[in-house]
């Protein structure tokens, strides 16, 4: 589970990174936008459209997604940023190493 501290939880959180957007990235599996913050260390948002499926299939990709900024949190703490994910709708999804793969690459980016 992401701790209560590195997730963006109210709505206005959420909308005002996407109207502050600094960097917006573009994969095959998802969308991301970020932001700048102003807290220690970074926060995350998984925003599942219900094109996706249905419920048990969003919380699934949620969940696959949290896994996958969990485990290379530490490469990224230092960056102070809101990071909003916007899953795409695909089969190889449920893979959790490209997912990590292409949040490295991302963030190796930054």
């Amino acid at each position: 589970m992401l701790p209560r501290k590195d997730r963006l939880n109210k709505n206005q959180e959420i909308r005002k990174v996407i109207e502050d957007r600094k960097d917006e990235f573009s994969t095959p599996l998802f969308n991301l936008i970020t932001s700048e913050n102003d807290n220690k260390g970074s926060r995350v948002c998984i925003v599942t459209p219900a094109k996706i499926g249905n419920a048990v299939k969003r919380n699934k990709i949620k969940r696959i997604f949290k896994r996958a900024y969990l485990n290379i949190k530490h490469k990224i703490a230092k960056k102070n940023k809101d990071i909003v994910i916007f899953p795409k709708k695909s089969r190889k999804i449920t893979n959790i190493n490209d997912i990590e793969n292409s949040l490295e690459m991302i963030f190796s980016e930054m």
